[in-house]
């Protein structure tokens, strides 16, 4: 090989690696943007009544499900409705789930259901691999959801959410991983770390959030909850003479599945129990509804 060749060979992957490093700084810049633009409107849409109650007056929490839910091709409010942010993890709703996946190409249907079992099947986009998922009381028990009431009253919907959801997880990977199921349990409260300040003020929020990335932001130090204190936990537990009644009441008021009192971040715990101060006034029946 002579010089010249080696000398070509040399410039030909000083050309590349620039051409990497400016791809690289340009997709930075541009989730910088579409993070700042995310923000800007989360400010907003969670000082509404518009907003879901899980992201009301949360703005950073909210930031990460407009993002992650614009990478999927929600727009800023369905993101909201679609997703949610606990313990430092961002979750999707088994039906957005659903949405997801089919958007893809994959296609998921109902084999059977009862009270008792329901089972989904579908295959993956452009694989005629049939791949089913069944979820039975049984199991459900066993991964201990069960205390959630819904389990007792419509337990064919619950199982159903259950089969569309892991179903979604197997036949679109790639697009829904690291999304946490709604009724998930094994998952940990985080640890506290100190948040980067956003800069607002930029316009264009759809283009920003239009990027075509196959990259997931990084904005976990957003995602720090505040879960419910001892006092707030005691109070509530003393309301109510069972575990089953108490989920499901807490279920009804914040508007999202709770399988445990542990689950419930601090602000909704703080409504709960002012949702049960109000029933306790006098000529309200002392009982929650």
């Amino acid at each position: 090989m002579t010089s010249n060749e080696i000398a070509t060979i040399v410039d030909d992957e000083a050309k590349s690696l620039e051409i990497s490093r400016a791809a690289g700084l340009s997709k930075l810049h541009e989730h910088t943007r579409a993070k700042a633009e995310a923000f800007e409107y989360a400010e907003f849409v969670t000082s509404t009544g518009m907003c879901p109650d899980i992201f009301r007056g949360k703005p950073k929490d909210a930031t990460v499900a407009i993002l992650r839910g614009a990478m999927l091709g929600f727009d800023p409010d369905a993101s909201l409705e679609a997703l949610f942010v606990i313990h430092g993890k961002v979750g999707m709703y088994a039906r957005a789930k659903y949405a997801v996946a089919m958007s893809r190409g994959a296609t998921m249907y109902e084999v059977e259901a009862s009270d008792a079992s329901v089972t989904w099947a579908g295959t993956k986009p452009g694989d005629d691999q049939v791949q089913s998922v069944t979820w039975t009381i049984e199991r459900a028990q066993k991964a201990k959801y069960t205390s959630n009431q819904k389990y007792q009253t419509n337990p064919q919907q619950m199982l159903r959410a259950k089969c569309q959801s892991e179903l979604a997880d197997l036949l679109t990977p790639g697009a829904l991983l690291g999304l946490i199921d709604e009724v998930d349990r094994d998952v940990r409260p985080p640890v506290k770390v100190k948040s980067e300040r956003i800069r607002t003020g930029t316009s264009g929020l759809g283009d920003a959030l239009g990027i075509n990335t196959d990259d997931v932001p990084d904005v976990s130090g957003h995602a720090s909850v505040e879960m419910a204190t001892k006092d707030q936990l005691a109070t509530i537990h003393a309301s109510f003479q069972s575990k089953e009644e108490g989920l499901a009441y807490l279920t009804d008021v914040v508007g999202r599945e709770i399988a445990s009192t542990q689950d419930l971040t601090r602000d909704e715990a703080a409504k709960v129990v002012d949702e049960l101060a109000k029933v306790n006034e006098p000529g309200n029946g002392g009982e929650p509804a």
